[in-house]
């Protein structure tokens, strides 16, 4: 079996490969089916290679300022820490439907903080009351533990 390798240049960091602007040979399939069509990468080129050498500080400016807004975003949503979802339980502590992402997003809306959808990292849907951390991706390097609360509304 034959593992076709392909060189890229990054234009954000990514966990495993490197930074933004590293030149690095990965997989054609990751490459083709995930970090190109993400916006997380380029072919490299010579074209885009030079191209490249030209913008890379303005690049690296543009992802600063993501950085900024993420981490200004995440003070915000940390000062929110515990969430507390309330909802009907039978007696044993089992939910009625389940807590979610559409949950989660309708309850920062409330607090007038914007998030979104893929930003939640969910492992499983709430189905009882209790305790449970759900992780917030706001940039490849600002990520929140969050806990949120579960509990009866009567």
């Amino acid at each position: 079996m034959v593992i076709v390798m392909i060189k890229i240049i990054l234009l954000e960091k990514v966990l495993g490969l490197g930074i933004l602007g590293n030149v690095v040979y990965v997989k054609s399939g990751y490459a083709r089916n995930f970090l190109i069509p993400f916006g997380k990468a380029i072919i490299a080129t010579d074209t885009n290679i030079k191209h490249y050498k030209n913008i890379k500080y303005q690049m690296q400016l543009e992802y600063k300022e993501k950085y900024d807004f993420a981490k200004k975003r995440a003070k915000d949503i940390i000062s929110l820490n515990p969430i507390i979802i309330k909802r009907r339980v039978t007696k044993n502590g089992k939910l009625f439907g389940s807590v979610n992402k559409s949950d989660l997003i309708n309850y920062f809306n409330n607090m007038d903080i914007k998030i979104y959808r893929n930003e939640i990292i969910f492992d499983h849907l709430i189905r009882k009351s209790g305790e449970y951390n759900v992780s917030i991706k706001l940039n490849p390097e600002v990520i929140i533990q969050m806990l949120i609360k579960v509990i009866s509304d009567y």
